[in-house]
């Protein structure tokens, strides 16, 4: 089912999913917040959108998670305050273009996850405390990730920029 939707506000959803996509979906101009839920935008296969969204208040394990075969999350202010990781971007290309991550706790809270091949550009990741986490992590072929400033990773072991096996 290919559903977009625009220009929405939704929060206060406790434990429950707010969002979730069955295939090849989107998200413009949309506000989501307050969930505790692991992953309170899930994005389940082909290829999804977030464009220009402002998610905030999320406490459960991701912000969100787009597990389609080519996903594209342009544009979008994220602040997250607890769980491992703000975005699981794809388990397959993810387009990852102009965004502002915050990650708003003195915890290990990571950043981003792509897929292999990705491209990553033109995002701030930061953090506000000197993190132990990432604030890229990469599958086995990074991609691209160019022009992209990481900020607060300064912690022992924090890596602005991580990708899995990289002696492959």
């Amino acid at each position: 089912t290919n559903v977009t939707f625009a220009d929405m506000k939704m929060g206060n959803c406790g434990t429950a999913r707010i969002i979730g996509f069955a295939s090849s979906s989107g998200l413009i101009n949309c506000e989501i917040h307050t969930s505790s839920e692991a992953n309170p935008i899930y994005g389940q296969s082909g290829s999804n959108l977030m464009l220009g969204c402002y998610v905030h208040s999320m406490t459960g394990n991701n912000s969100f998670r787009f597990d389609g075969q080519a996903n594209y999350i342009i544009s979008n202010y994220i602040i997250s305050t607890s769980g491992t990781l703000v975005m699981e971007g794809s388990q397959g290309v993810a387009t990852v273009l102009n965004n502002l991550i915050v990650i708003d706790t003195d915890t290990n809270l990571s950043g981003l996850y792509v897929g292999d091949n990705s491209l990553v550009m033109g995002n701030i990741v930061y953090s506000k405390s000197a993190n132990i986490g990432f604030a890229v992590l990469s599958g086995n072929r990074p991609g691209l990730v160019i022009n992209n400033v990481f900020i607060g990773f300064s912690g022992s072991g924090g890596k602005g920029l991580y990708t899995i096996n990289a002696g492959r």
